[in-house]
């Protein structure tokens, strides 16, 4: 399941109701013993790799459920953990304020007729942004075993509730 997007996400729809699945969900991480983690709220579900499966680059799986058409709209995300995203943010926030800063600083010395160093700074801005895009794929493609294993546990969790999900993804 490797996409080119930093989060990839899914969305189907479920024959039974929000509250079914979750419930669906919670009883097969609370029965079974494969170390899947889970945490429960009204219409959302977040799932975590078993905790000695864990490392720096492992994703979770949130889970977002809500009612559509007599049934559940479930809409899926994987991403890194909150710290991990928050990392990455921030690598973000310093190529933009990398770019910015230069960008400002570089074009009043241009506009002023100096020699203008700061305007690198636009480009190398850039560079920082695609490398932490190119980290997280690596990141991604890392994890990619756990991405299936989550996804084919969930499918799993999910046919309790669900009858017309096939029972084994």
């Amino acid at each position: 399941m490797i996409s080119l997007r930093m989060r990839p996400a899914f969305e189907r729809h479920l024959s039974c109701s929000p509250n079914a699945a979750v419930e669906a969900l919670q009883t097969h991480v609370e029965q079974s013993d494969d170390g899947y983690r889970g945490a429960f709220y009204d219409k959302h579900v977040i799932i975590n790799v078993p905790k000695d499966e864990a490392w720096f680059w492992s994703p979770q799986l949130s889970l977002d459920l809500q009612p559509k058409n007599g049934g559940t709209r479930l809409r899926g995300v994987y991403g890194p953990r909150p710290s991990v995203w928050t990392m990455f943010m921030a690598m973000y926030a310093m190529a933009a304020f990398a770019a910015f800063l230069g960008g400002v600083v570089g074009g009043t010395q241009w506009s002023l007729g100096m020699d203008a160093p700061w305007l690198w700074s636009i480009p190398a801005g850039g560079g920082l942004a695609l490398a932490t895009y190119a980290l997280a794929l690596m990141g991604q493609w890392l994890s990619r075993d756990q991405l299936d294993a989550l996804y084919t546990y969930t499918e799993r969790a999910l046919a309790a509730a669900d009858p017309e999900l096939p029972h084994d993804p």
